[in-house]
């Protein structure tokens, strides 16, 4: 079976023919506003800010979004973003960023 399939010339379709460029470009712009603002607020306050904004934007693309379900989406931001700074560090000793805020 793997023999006659490599004679078979593969369906190829461009991977990034779907999407918006809109996006790319706001997600890019959400992440260098993060590099910028780690500086001034520090990691924790800088990544759940622009992470729930870039959630909501993106999420917009598909359906309108409710207030008691962007909460429950910074509730998980909050959590996920709280561990990795735990990890980074209490674990792995690895200093991130306060800022004026922490």
């Amino acid at each position: 079976l793997l023999v006659i399939r490599s004679f078979m010339k593969a369906d190829r379709s461009d991977l990034f023919s779907e999407g918006s460029n809109r996006r790319v470009i706001v997600t890019a712009l959400h992440f260098f506003a993060w590099g910028i603002a780690i500086g001034y607020v520090g990691f924790f306050v800088s990544s759940v800010l622009v992470i729930s904004s870039l959630v909501y934007y993106l999420a917009l693309a598909n359906r309108r979004v409710s207030l008691k379900v962007m909460t429950g989406w910074v509730m998980i931001v909050i959590f996920e973003v709280g561990f990795f700074y735990l990890i980074f560090t209490r674990l792995l000793h690895i200093p991130l960023p306060r800022g004026f805020l922490m």
